[in-house]
């Protein structure tokens, strides 16, 4: 079973190899979770957008299990679609390549198919799931 696990977890991790490179963290997940706060800039520019949207990607890219960081940045990933309105979050989602759009998808958790969002849902759910280092940390046994 260990072997096996093994077998798969190289298999993703191998698969996350052609993967744009992602942010780097410090020891304790917070800096991409801070580089989140940029949902409640104002003016909220396109810019802001992708680097939130960018960081949720990265820190889905760091095996390091989390806690209070993982919660920022669901927190504002809400925040942010709020503040835009799902045809601008959608819009903002379909600017990015499909790994930022899963790891958004990740971050959301079962609030990436909310009902009052449904073109920015309907983004997240036609792209290609991929598994990244994050989940990978937590399937280990």
């Amino acid at each position: 079973m260990k072997t096996l696990s093994a077998v798969i977890l190289s298999l993703l991790l191998a698969g996350c190899s052609s993967l744009p490179k992602p942010l780097r963290d410090d020891d304790t997940g917070m800096k991409l979770a801070r580089l989140t706060n940029k949902a409640y800039a104002d003016p909220l520019t396109d810019e802001d957008v992708h680097w939130v949207l960018f960081a949720a990607y990265s820190r889905s890219r760091d095996p390091l299990m989390g806690g209070e960081d993982l919660e920022m940045i669901h927190a504002n990933l809400i925040k942010l679609r709020q503040r835009l309105g799902d045809k601008r979050f959608s819009d903002a989602l379909s600017r990015e390549d499909s790994a930022t759009i899963s790891a958004v998808g990740l971050h959301l958790g079962a609030d990436s198919q909310a009902v009052d969002f449904p073109l920015s849902s309907e983004t997240i759910s036609k792209t290609p799931k991929r598994t990244f280092e994050l989940e990978a940390a937590y399937a280990k046994p």
